[in-house]
This record gives structure tokens, C-alpha cells and sequence, in this order.
């Protein structure tokens, strides 16, 4: 049997540190970061931003989030979570629910007026990740009034919401 390298040891060392580390209780890092603007197919340039814990010791991601925010047609800001992602040994830690709390702060300093998400049918939890938007706030946009749905969303997109996923698309606002 082959001998572990020595930066396979020290790798190992850092983790087993990690483990003890969170196990007494210390924090993870909270990271932001600005990932830069984007061209949304209106010509809307939207800013794109990330979230993420991250463990002090290993500097591995336990839990990351994407949002971007941009001002709609209509003259609204929305604000969009593109993803939210916790590694599966780390769930059920309240990461995800601290990670969604930052970055709907984060939007209300920028102005943001709502906003959107889409459950992914794909997901491994699906049920837990809508009881957790449900209890944020956010809402699927068929239990919107109309009116107000449209308003948000625009005439076409609403139409779409609604023919594809009127359950799937949830929306929060602020």
C-alpha cells in the first residue's frame, strides 16, 4: 500500500480540525461576493451576487446562494435567487434559512420591490426547500391576485407561469 503524501496528510488534518472545530460550536465564515453585471434578453443589465458559508479551516463551501438584481420593464426592482445549494452532510443546520435571510437583506438594502424563485423539480428535498421558502414569506404566484401577479411579473410571463408551473414559481414581496 502506497504512502499518503504529506499534502494529502495535511489535508486531512485541516478536516479533522474542521470537524472539531464546528462541533465546539465555532461560526463559519459568511462570504460575499459581487460576480459581476449580466444582459438579461431585454437589454436589463442585472448584478449578479453570491453568498456562501464557508468552512475557516478547509475553506470548503458548506452552503451557497446566487442572486441577481435588476430593474423590470415596469420600472420595479426584482430580485431573483438562481440558486441555493447546501452539501448534503451539512443539511438541516439552518444554513440554507441564514443564507436566504442575507441575501433578502442584502436585496432590501438595494431597493429590491420582490422577489422570485423557482422550486427545481430535480431536487433531492423539494418538500423541505418549499417549507422553507413558505416560511420566508414567499408565496407560489397562482395564490397571487391576479392583478398584482402581472404586475410583477409582466402579462407574459404570468401567462407562462401559469400554463407551466404555477406552483413551481414562488414569490416574495418586500
Amino acid at each position: 500500500m502506497p504512502i499518503p503524501s504529506m499534502r494529502w496528510w495535511n489535508f486531512l488534518q485541516r478536516k479533522k480540525k474542521s470537524r472539531m472545530a464546528l462541533a465546539r460550536g465555532e461560526k463559519l465564515l459568511l462570504k460575499e461576493r459581487y460576480l459581476g453585471e449580466a444582459e438579461l434578453l431585454d437589454n436589463a443589465k442585472a448584478l449578479h451576487h453570491e453568498i456562501k458559508f464557508v468552512d475557516p479551516i478547509t475553506k470548503e463551501d458548506r452552503s451557497r446562494l446566487e442572486y441577481r438584481v435588476y430593474k423590470t420593464i415596469s420600472g420595479l426592482k426584482r430580485g431573483e435567487v438562481l440558486n441555493l445549494r447546501t452539501e448534503e452532510k451539512f443539511e438541516k443546520q439552518g444554513l440554507a434559512s441564514k443564507l436566504l435571510d442575507t441575501a433578502i437583506r442584502k436585496m432590501e438594502e438595494e431597493g429590491v420591490n420582490f422577489v422570485v424563485l423557482s422550486l427545481s423539480p430535480e431536487r433531492r428535498s423539494l418538500k423541505h426547500a418549499e417549507k422553507l421558502y413558505r416560511k420566508k414569506g414567499f408565496v407560489p404566484v397562482s395564490e397571487l391576485p391576479k392583478e398584482t401577479a402581472i404586475k410583477l411579473l409582466g402579462k407574459e410571463e404570468y401567462e407562462a407561469v401559469m400554463k407551466h408551473l404555477p406552483d413551481r414559481v414562488l414569490v416574495k414581496i418586500l
